[in-house]
């Protein structure tokens, strides 16, 4: 094995990555307009108001006909989610997103106000007196021998590893266990030196990397979502009575995958009511004309219909998390769901638009949705006074 080459975390190919010719194709395969006249409606909306790339074009089926200029104008592009949310929350945005951006400082702040958050058991990077705080309880890694050391133990396995500043799974790794001889065995089955993965690791992330205690799938939801770290995504919004959920979707991983986060393969998102908890429809990320989906990883058991364990405590716990960062207007959770209850994962000032859009097929700046953001805003304001 040339350990040099091998790369054993998640990497970002498959996101930074589009293929538009091939998405062109698809669509006219489809049934949808050629690829002369996709090219003009991308030009048109890449130069137009609001300007959508290439990507949203394709994630959103903007080249659908049920999908017209006033509905086209709720969509928010994906080159405008930062600002928007910078815009609601005001001068305090940038604090914090340095704050929730930092999965440490996130993690501290929830055991401070006794909210159930995933625990760190172990953390790497170049400062780590810094990088560990009284209150986790985490051990300090220095090196990449320490590292070594650290995943070489059988009795700190199997644990999930990621970065302390990254997002969208890329960096993360699931290592199940470690033989006599230093080999781990993976979340994908691969198997690799501990030495191998913890000088990836430190040449990759020298900037802080977390081991963290693996969650598993509440078994209602294992059929459907595996092994895979899978997360509950409720985005809350500040109201005049405190912050209230606006959308909950459940993310849905590529079939034996270790995480819901990029990957090569299929992976979809589920929209729930956020008064029931009860997926109603299924999306597949980035096909918006199969529609109709039912069933996910599980060809027996149908994912549409069914209501989610502890979801009333979920959103409750995401709430409370967001009463937590006073000040912020949006916010948006990650929650698992396990077979003891909810934990959340991480939290995010930008809760990423594709997850409610792709996720319910509607622009999420409807006049509806607006009018909550307006006064989310309002509210902001009149405290800053």
């Amino acid at each position: 094995m040339d350990q040099q080459s091998t790369k054993h975390l998640a990497q970002a190919t498959s996101y930074a990555a589009f293929n538009v010719q091939s998405a062109a194709s698809d669509v006219a395969r489809r049934g949808g307009p050629g690829p002369w006249r996709q090219m003009m409606h991308i030009i048109g909306l890449r130069f137009g108001r609001p300007r959508f790339s290439p990507r949203d074009y394709y994630t959103y089926g903007l080249y659908r006909k049920s999908i017209s200029r006033s509905v086209r104008k709720t969509y928010l592009p994906t080159g405008s989610e930062r600002a928007f949310h910078a815009d609601l929350t005001g001068p305090d945005f940038a604090r914090f997103d340095k704050l929730l951006t930092d999965k440490i400082a996130f993690e501290r702040l929830a055991l401070a106000h006794g909210i159930t958050v995933a625990r760190t058991r172990a953390i790497f990077g170049s400062d780590p007196q810094e990088n560990l705080p009284d209150d986790t309880g985490a051990r300090a890694l220095a090196s990449a021998a320490d590292i070594t050391a650290f995943l070489s133990t059988p009795e700190n396995l199997p644990v999930f590893g990621k970065p302390r500043f990254g997002s969208h799974g890329i960096g993360a790794v699931s290592v199940r266990s470690v033989d006599g001889a230093g080999v781990l065995t993976l979340g994908t089955g691969a198997t690799c030196p501990a030495s191998a993965l913890a000088q990836e690791i430190s040449t990759d992330w020298p900037a802080g990397y977390l081991f963290q205690t693996p969650l598993e799938n509440h078994a209602l939801l294992r059929p459907h979502l595996g092994l895979a770290t899978s997360v509950l995504r409720i985005c809350t919004v500040l109201t005049a009575e405190g912050p209230r959920p606006l959308y909950c979707v459940q993310r849905l991983p590529t079939a034996g995958a270790f995480h819901d986060g990029v990957s090569g393969g299929r992976r979809g998102l589920a929209a729930i009511d956020s008064t029931t908890g009860t997926i109603t429809r299924i999306a597949e990320r980035g096909k918006p004309l199969n529609t109709g989906l039912a069933h996910w990883n599980c060809d027996t058991t149908p994912l549409v219909g069914v209501t989610l364990p502890y979801f009333n405590d979920a959103v409750m716990l995401a709430i409370a998390s967001h009463e937590a960062i006073s000040g912020l207007a949006v916010c948006g959770f990650d929650v698992m769901i396990t077979d003891t209850g909810p934990c959340i994962m991480e939290a995010n000032t930008n809760p990423h638009a594709v997850v409610y859009q792709s996720g319910y097929d509607a622009g999420l700046l409807s006049p509806e949705n607006l009018a909550v953001f307006a006064q989310a805003k309002a509210i902001i304001q009149r405290g800053a006074r």
